[in-house]
């Protein structure tokens, strides 16, 4: 038996209550990703993929650093420079992704046990990553930052904040494209 109640001069189900906001759900979610483009409409997606790996398609209409390690980012004014020396997967795609990263100081040495931040952002739809990234420093200024979750596809900024003077962080990025696995 299907419960009904009074809307207005309507009676409706909870059934078509049920449809109806799974219907706005799925419009939501599927409005929500339009701004990434999909590889099947965009004439400029990029290929990507390290060798013996199955190449996937990064439909970021040419937007974002192409995924070749290693990639390397800087604060502003040179205070820290981070660079991207492992990943797994080998390509930044949909999901979990799991990186090593070697931070060096302004003079090029190793940046050993340095406190930062890194925050993944899609500039395009302004909205972070659904879990936190939790850094680990694994000596001689080299680091593990996992997981750096990336729920849908295209541009996401990976921001690395360094505490600055002033409360104000140094923020390196890197910019890439995700995609599909």
């Amino acid at each position: 038996m299907v419960a009904t109640y009074c809307e207005g001069a309507t009676v409706v189900s909870r059934m078509a209550m049920v449809t109806r906001l799974s219907s706005m759900i799925a419009l939501c979610v599927f409005g929500a990703s339009a701004g990434c483009s999909d590889a099947k409409n965009s004439g400029n997606s990029i290929r990507d993929g390290a060798a013996g790996d199955e190449y996937a398609v990064n439909s970021c209409d040419g937007k974002g650093t192409p995924f070749v390690l290693p990639l390397t980012a800087r604060t502003p004014n040179g205070e820290f420079s981070v660079t991207l020396t492992a990943a797994e997967p080998t390509q930044f795609s949909l999901g979990d992704n799991d990186w090593t990263l070697s931070v060096s100081g302004a003079n090029g040495d190793p940046a050993a046990g340095v406190a930062f931040v890194v925050n993944p952002w899609m500039p395009e739809h302004r909205h972070g990553a659904v879990k936190t990234v939790v850094v680990t420093d694994l000596g001689d200024g080299k680091y593990e930052a996992k997981p750096i979750n990336a729920n849908m596809p295209g541009v996401w900024d990976i921001r690395i904040d360094f505490p600055g003077d002033g409360g104000t962080p140094l923020r390196a990025v890197l910019s890439v494209c995700a995609s599909a696995r």
